[in-house]
C-alpha cells in the first residue's frame, strides 16, 4: 500500500509541472568589426651606381686628335686643327640628382685660306694663329645634371642635360673668329651619347621590380614565428620615399601598406597572391596595427556560466525560482544566454522554462574581460512572459549581467607575446624588427563554436630582406 501511495504522489507532482515554451530568439545580423588601420612597414633599398661611371668613360673618348688635315670653317675661309684630351669623370649623387663632371684640355691651330701667288693657281692655308701652344692648354669644363624620379614600373627615370663652360675661349684675333664652338661641335654629340647611355644604365641598375616582387610574394605567405603562431603580413600597396642619394649610392625606403594578421593555433590557409602594384611616391612610415585574437569556446563559456548560476535561488514575490541550467552561444555577432529555470508557484505546482537573454559581446579594455553589453530578455521571452517579465527582470537579468563575464587577458597576452616574438624574427629571408607599444580592444565576433575577441596591437616595425 505504501508503494502505491508513493507512486501516486509522484504522478501528482509530475502532473503539476507545467512547461512554458519560449522560442529561441530570431536575431538580425550584427555589426561587423571595423577594418583595422593600414600598417606601414619600411623596406630600406640601397642601389650602388658605381658601375654607371664606366658607361660615360667608355662612350666619351679620352683623346680626340685632329691635328692632321685642316678642318675648314667660316665658309672655307679658315681651317682648324685641334687636339682634345679629358680627365676622369666625377660622378656623384646629391639628393634626387646625379651630377657628372670632367675637365677637358685642348689646343687649336688656325689657318687662313688664301690664293697662291701668281702665276700659281689654287689656294693655300698657312697657319696664322694657335691656342694652347707655347702656353698652357686651354680648358673647358663639362658638367651634367641628371634628374632622377621613380617610374611607376620600379626604376629610376633619368634625364641628363649637359653644359660646357670655357674659362678662356679660343679666339683667332687676327681673323676675329671664335673657334670654341667648333670644339663644342666635336664634343657635344659624344657627350650626349654618353649621357644617354648613362640614363639607360641608371634605369637598369635601379630597377628593383624583381627584388620587390619577391618580397611581395613572401609577405603574402604565412610565416611561422612560433610553434603555434603564424604571421600573415598581407601587403596592400607599395610606395617609395623621395630619393636621398649620397656618393654613388641611392638610398630610399619602400613603404609597405599592409593588413597583418597573427594567427595562433592552426596555420592559416595560403591566400591568393595579388600582382605587384604600380609604384607611388609618398613618404614612408613604420607604424603597424596588427589584429590579435583571443578565443573562448561556447562550451567553455557555458561551463563557467553554469558554475556561477546553476543552483541559485531567487525569491520573487514569495515564489522560488531556481536556475537549473545555463548556456551561452553566439549568433550573428550577438550573445545569447539560455537559462533553464523552475519556478515554484504552489505546493505541487511548478513551471519550467528556458529563458533567453541577448546582448552584444564586447571586450572591457581595462580588465581584458569579455562581457555582454545591454544584456536583456529577448523579444520572444518578453512576449511569452506576458507582462510578468518585470518580476524576473531586476533579479535574474541583474544576476546574469554580473556573471556573464569571461577573462580573455591570458589569450590576448599570449597573442601579444607571439607578436613580439614575431617582430624579432628572420623567416624565409625576411627579417622583421619592431616594438609593441599599445594593445587596444576592437570587438568580438561570433563563430559557429566560439567567441573570437579581437584586439589591435600598435607599434613600430620595419622589414629587411636577407640575401
Amino acid at each position: 500500500m505504501r508503494n502505491y501511495s508513493a507512486v501516486i504522489v509522484l504522478l501528482l507532482v509530475a502532473s503539476c509541472t507545467h512547461t512554458l515554451k519560449i522560442p529561441a530568439p530570431t536575431l538580425p545580423i550584427g555589426q561587423p568589426l571595423p577594418e583595422p588601420a593600414l600598417s606601414s612597414f619600411d623596406l630600406p633599398i640601397n642601389v650602388d651606381l658605381s658601375s654607371a661611371r664606366s658607361v660615360i668613360e667608355s662612350k666619351v673618348p679620352r683623346d680626340i686628335d685632329a691635328m692632321g688635315a685642316w678642318t675648314m670653317i667660316a665658309n672655307d675661309r679658315v681651317g682648324i686643327k685641334y687636339h682634345v684630351t679629358r680627365g676622369d669623370f666625377a660622378l656623384g649623387l646629391h639628393g634626387s640628382n646625379a651630377e657628372a663632371s670632367v675637365d677637358v684640355a685642348y689646343e687649336v691651330e688656325a689657318c687662313l685660306r688664301v690664293k697662291k701667288p701668281w702665276p700659281l693657281s689654287g689656294y693655300v692655308c698657312p697657319k696664322v694663329a694657335s691656342c694652347g701652344q707655347g702656353e698652357p692648354k686651354r680648358q673647358l669644363h663639362v658638367s651634367a645634371r641628371t634628374a632622377l624620379t621613380w617610374s611607376p614600373d620600379w626604376y629610376l627615370d633619368a634625364h641628363t642635360a649637359t653644359s660646357l663652360s670655357y674659362p678662356n675661349r679660343c679666339t683667332v684675333t687676327i681673323l676675329n673668329i671664335d673657334v670654341t664652338p667648333q670644339i663644342d661641335a666635336v664634343l657635344k654629340p659624344r657627350l650626349d651619347d654618353g649621357m644617354s647611355q648613362l640614363d639607360h644604365r641608371i634605369a637598369e641598375l635601379t630597377n628593383v621590380q624583381e627584388r620587390v616582387a619577391k618580397v611581395w610574394d613572401r609577405l603574402w605567405k604565412p610565416m611561422q614565428v612560433a610553434p603555434d603562431a603564424w604571421l600573415l603580413v598581407r601587403p596592400q600597396a607599395l610606395r617609395v620615399a623621395p630619393l636621398d642619394g649620397q656618393g654613388l649610392v641611392v638610398s630610399t625606403a619602400i613603404g609597405i601598406d599592409a593588413k597583418p594578421l597573427l594567427t595562433i593555433g592552426t596555420a592559416p590557409a595560403q591566400p591568393a597572391i595579388p600582382p605587384l602594384p604600380k609604384l607611388t611616391i609618398a613618404p614612408p612610415g613604420n607604424s603597424f596595427f596588427v589584429s590579435l585574437r583571443g578565443d573562448i569556446t561556447y562550451t567553455a563559456a557555458s561551463a563557467q556560466l553554469a558554475r556561477a548560476l546553476v543552483g541559485k535561488h531567487l525569491d520573487l514575490v514569495g515564489h522560488d525560482v531556481e536556475i537549473r541550467g545555463a548556456k551561452v552561444e553566439g549568433v550573428n555577432n550577438v550573445a545569447v544566454l539560455a537559462l533553464e529555470v523552475v519556478a515554484k508557484t504552489g505546493l505541487l505546482r511548478r513551471t519550467k522554462a528556458t529563458i533567453y537573454l541577448t546582448g552584444v559581446p564586447r571586450i572591457d579594455a581595462t580588465t581584458s574581460v569579455l562581457e555582454v553589453a545591454d544584456l536583456d530578455f529577448s523579444v520572444e521571452t518578453r512576449r511569452a512572459l506576458q507582462g510578468l517579465e518585470w518580476l524576473l527582470h531586476e533579479r535574474l537579468v541583474g544576476l546574469a549581467r554580473d556573471k556573464a563575464r569571461w577573462p580573455i587577458g591570458e589569450q590576448l597576452g599570449k597573442a601579444k607575446t607571439r607578436l613580439e616574438e614575431a617582430l624579432d624574427k628572420t623567416v624565409d629571408g625576411v627579417s622583421l624588427r619592431g616594438h609593441v607599444a599599445e594593445l587596444r580592444a576592437v570587438g568580438v565576433l561570433t563563430t559557429s563554436d566560439r567567441f573570437a575577441a579581437y584586439a589591435e596591437a600598435r607599434g613600430t616595425a620595419s622589414i629587411t630582406v636577407v640575401p
